[in-house]
């Protein structure tokens, strides 16, 4: 499947239940934004690996992807602030890919 762009919610003074997708079996994609943060809910009976996918080299070295545990069955976990420097250049979006997607849902909540 085709990565999905992920719109961030907006948080509120007077309370923002975030809307959950079902994360995308090729990855999904995020618009940079430092007040933006990705959450991710895994009811699944095994823990997930969320991969940030950060482009770029430094040193001549390939600039290593953030990879992120979510704990099987109630794991529930912010990841961010979604910075610049994390967007590929050639599309201007961060990547995010996951070792499964059985019951993992994802929200970007914006403050």
């Amino acid at each position: 499947a085709a990565m999905a762009l992920i719109s961030p919610q907006q948080l509120a003074i007077t309370g923002t239940t975030p809307t959950f997708a079902a994360a995308t079996g090729g990855g999904d994609t995020v618009a940079p934004d430092e007040r933006a943060f990705l959450r991710v809910k895994n009811a699944s009976g095994g823990a997930i690996t969320v991969t940030v996918v950060v482009p770029g080299t430094t040193f001549g070295q390939a600039n290593p992807d953030v990879a992120v545990n979510v704990p099987a069955t109630t794991g529930d976990v912010l990841i961010g602030p979604l910075v610049p420097a994390l967007a590929d250049p050639a599309t201007g979006l961060i990547s995010i890919t996951y070792s499964g997607v059985t019951s993992l849902t994802v929200a970007v909540v914006k403050v």
